[in-house]
């Protein structure tokens, strides 16, 4: 008997230069026989219930007190809404995790989640074989099916 296990797949939102302008989660279901081994990680953002994408841009997180933090980073771009290329990694570690959650108007968090491995040729992405997904849903599951 094939098992499934939904997952939700984090996806970077990327303008023409690749630079990064928010996140995506997308809900996939994966037969659990094609996953090659899993690992739990920490300190992973995760969107709260019912967001599925943020913009870093949305109209809803410049009322937030932490804007200016955010916009100092936008504003880098050419486009003047995403971050510069591995810039979002600083800004998180600069501000920390309460603060973020609190730009974002508690959109998304950190929270627990999992970094996904499959066999090759079976990648729900269709990106590298070698690249693993990020899910922030699926641990349980996992545990069980996936020896």
């Amino acid at each position: 008997m094939t098992n499934f296990i939904k997952l939700k797949i984090e996806k970077k939102i990327e303008n023409d230069a690749g630079e990064l302008q928010g996140f995506e989660w997308v809900e996939v279901y994966v037969n659990a026989d094609n996953i090659s081994h899993f690992k739990k990680v920490k300190n992973r953002l995760c969107p709260n219930k019912n967001v599925e994408k943020i913009y870093f841009t949305d109209e809803k997180y410049k009322d937030s007190t932490y804007y200016s933090r955010l916009e100092k980073y936008l504003l880098k771009s050419k486009t003047q809404d995403a971050f510069l290329k591995d810039e979002f990694s600083d800004f998180i570690q600069k501000y920390g995790r309460a603060d973020v959650s609190s730009i974002f108007a508690g959109d998304i968090m950190f929270s627990e989640a999992i970094e996904v491995y499959f066999k090759a040729g079976v990648h729900p992405l269709d990106s590298s074989d070698k690249e693993p997904v990020i899910s922030c849903c699926g641990l349980e599951e996992l545990r069980i099916l996936v020896p």
